[in-house]
């Protein structure tokens, strides 16, 4: 899914007034902001840091989360 965006403009709103003429840039600024900083914080974790944090979350109630936290 490369071509999805986690904020999306809309190409379909008529452009009437100084927001409505300026949103589309803004929400693709915004867009590439958000994809930045999600792909930072992602490369900040790893798989052992990703199976930990399920296992808490889990809190015991799968069997193989147990094992794991072991």
């Amino acid at each position: 899914m490369p071509d999805k965006k986690i904020w999306g403009t809309r190409d379909d709103i008529p452009a009437e007034c100084f927001i409505s003429s300026n949103m589309n840039e803004w929400s693709a600024k915004l867009s590439k902001e958000a994809e930045q900083a999600l792909l930072g914080l992602l490369g900040e974790k790893s798989v052992e840091d990703a199976i930990a944090e399920l296992v808490t979350i889990d809190g015991g109630k799968c069997p193989l989360g147990r094992t794991l936290a072991s």
